[in-house]
């Protein structure tokens, strides 16, 4: 399923809307680059994606990335959470997919706020 997020900035000549990263490049940073070069104004992240996973994120890491996409006039517009139904079922698992989404919502917030986008995922 694809995603996309229209924004609204007027005079800005640039398709109005944002697309995932992930399909784009495994490293997030030539992802961006790749969202800048094809022309589009924004970038949805995800959070399972290495390079944007909140866990391989700290203070620095969240800055340098927010600091990446505005050098490239990207605006960040969202982060993906894909997750399997069965890590929030299964007794074993729980606790950590529930601790990724909480991870994943405090990252969305550096960032500026963005909303986080959530679905099972098979």
């Amino acid at each position: 399923m694809s995603y996309i997020h229209v924004m609204d900035s007027p005079g800005d000549p640039r398709p109005a809307f944002s697309t995932t990263i992930a399909a784009l490049a495994a490293d997030p940073r030539v992802a961006l680059e790749a969202a800048s070069t094809l022309g589009i104004r924004g970038a949805q992240l995800s959070g399972r994606q290495r390079g944007t996973r909140a866990t391989d994120l700290d203070g620095s890491g969240r800055r340098d990335l927010a600091a990446a996409a505005r050098r490239l006039e990207l605006q960040l517009t969202g982060i993906d959470f894909w997750i399997k139904g069965d890590e929030l079922l299964d007794p074993s698992t729980v606790d950590r997919g529930v601790g990724e989404l909480i991870a994943t919502v405090r990252l969305a917030a550096d960032l500026g706020g963005l909303p986080v986008r959530s679905e099972e995922h098979t």
